[in-house]
């Protein structure tokens, strides 16, 4: 494991205690249980951590997670940081810094951090599904178009409108959209994700299976194969080297500061590893 790699596993770690301690379901998902299926952790050049439960799991989560996290992991979503522009959560380092390009600007917890999402039901008939995924990217739309990018005239009328101030309100419409139809269906949904890529049987998340995750022993979906290879395709070819790199676009990564050393100190509209 590289140096943030093991960064994140400790967090993971009081997560995975967390979750034990009260009794959640949850899963890895998406990369890392790729991960942890196709290597026993980490994909080598990854540096990410994904974490999946179903809402009623995820409420609970959210809830009682501050209380038993160490006071310098931080649980952060639209309702604990009102900056966070996301309708996940993340569990951030406060001690650390890992400031990326497109957020940059927001005062934010920016630590490092693994990501947690809830799953919800998505509909089975196509007209529903047409109807909702239009809804969302409404409001993705203007909730992203406010925060992220150079200003043109129509972000320049968000911002107007307010909404790169009304983070909370937008992302709590999306959130009761998300909610909308339970988990009495037979498909699953990340709404955090592509809602192509991000829905999936209920079936193939199951009780969970353990599996080896670096030194820790953690659950990835009952039916990996399956998850895996409908996200995925045939997930155990081997990528092109062109294409084994981060998806992380870093402005400042610094294990051993507070993010709170560069919000100060450095223009963030212009961060660059340069300014470290």
């Amino acid at each position: 494991m590289n140096e943030i790699q093991k960064e994140l596993v400790k967090i993971l770690e009081s997560v995975q205690q967390i979750c034990d301690d009260l009794n959640l379901t949850y899963y890895l998902v998406n990369g890392t249980a790729l991960g942890a299926e196709k290597y026993g952790g980490f994909i080598p050049w990854d540096d990410d951590v994904d974490i999946a439960m179903p809402r009623k799991d995820y409420d609970i989560f959210c809830e009682k997670a501050q209380g038993y996290l160490p006071k310098h992991l931080f649980l952060q979503n639209y309702k604990t940081d009102r900056r966070f522009p996301l309708l996940y959560s993340k569990i951030r380092n406060s001690n650390t810094t890992f400031i990326e390009k497109g957020v940059q600007h927001l005062d934010m917890n920016h630590g490092i951090y693994i990501d947690i999402f809830p799953l919800d039901g998505y509909p089975e008939r196509r007209l529903s599904q047409l109807s909702l995924r239009c809804k969302m990217k409404v409001l993705s739309w203007l909730q992203f178009s406010a925060f992220y990018g150079n200003i043109n005239f129509y972000k320049f009328l968000l911002r107007k409108m307010g909404f790169h101030k009304r983070t909370d309100k937008t992302l709590a419409l999306m959130e009761k959209t998300a909610r909308k139809f339970g988990t009495c269906t037979g498909m699953s949904c990340d709404y955090a994700d592509r809602q192509d890529r991000g829905c999936v049987p209920w079936d193939y998340y199951g009780e969970g299976r353990i599996v080896k995750f670096e030194h820790l022993y953690i659950k990835v979906p009952s039916e990996t194969d399956a998850y895996l290879t409908y996200k995925y395709g045939d997930w155990r070819a081997e990528l092109p080297r062109e294409c084994q790199v981060s998806h992380h676009n870093t402005v400042v990564c610094d294990l051993n500061r507070s993010y709170l050393t560069y919000m100060n100190k450095i223009d963030m509209h212009s961060a660059s590893a340069a300014d470290i």
